[in-house]
């Protein structure tokens, strides 16, 4: 279930997934909620009427990221069955399927160009992948354990990751060269997230 409230009004509650909620993601216009669940689907809701726009169905596990490009032309989702899929968000029809995790890809991004992918994994892997190729690009494997979140800069020059461990690494994009650790945090670090 997704419960949105507007200030001042009432919440809305849409029963999105027969099993739980993962992730929720607007649109980059605020036209378009995506919901993504334990049921291994993706939903898009019109947020006007509050109606289901698309179902993405093909991940045969549960669906645990999703990202979109900027201009809405293609979903990317990581999902608990180790793959990383692009679709053609218009006809909800799979572009790619990505399968170089060998555990859960627990987080994906897209660059601001719409040009690549990185996706992380429980494996400890943050890959890099060409969106309109599917090819795989690069692999980074200083974070080492348990991926958990991964964000482009808003310039697209920078990759940040952070997982299982307590800290967290900024990456040149798209050399992909390790620049700088930060630490601090005692435990594990679920979300990192550029500022816009």
């Amino acid at each position: 279930m997704v419960t949105l409230v507007k200030v001042m009004e009432s919440p809305i509650v849409i029963d999105a997934h027969t099993r739980h909620t993962t992730k929720v993601l607007f649109s980059p216009d605020n036209s378009v909620l995506l919901t993504s669940g334990q049921d291994n689907l993706v939903h898009a809701w019109t947020v006007q009427e509050w109606t289901q726009q698309h179902t993405f169905f093909g991940h045969t596990n549960s669906v645990n990221a999703i990202a979109l490009t900027p201009t809405m032309e293609f979903l990317v989702t990581g999902s608990t069955d180790n793959t990383v899929k692009i679709w053609n968000y218009s006809s909800g029809d799979v572009e790619y399927t990505l399968s170089g995790h060998k555990k859960t890809v627990a987080t994906v991004a897209v660059s601001p160009t719409g040009e690549y992918i990185a996706s992380g994994s429980y494996d400890g892997e943050v890959k890099i992948w060409n969106l309109q190729t599917g090819k795989e690009l690069l692999t980074l494997t200083e974070i080492g354990r348990n991926v958990s979140s991964v964000d482009f800069s808003p310039d697209g020059k920078y990759l940040i990751g952070a997982g299982l461990g307590e800290n967290i690494y900024l990456w040149t994009f798209p050399s992909c060269e390790l620049i700088q650790r930060l630490q601090g945090h005692e435990t594990a670090v679920n979300a990192v997230k550029f500022s816009p």
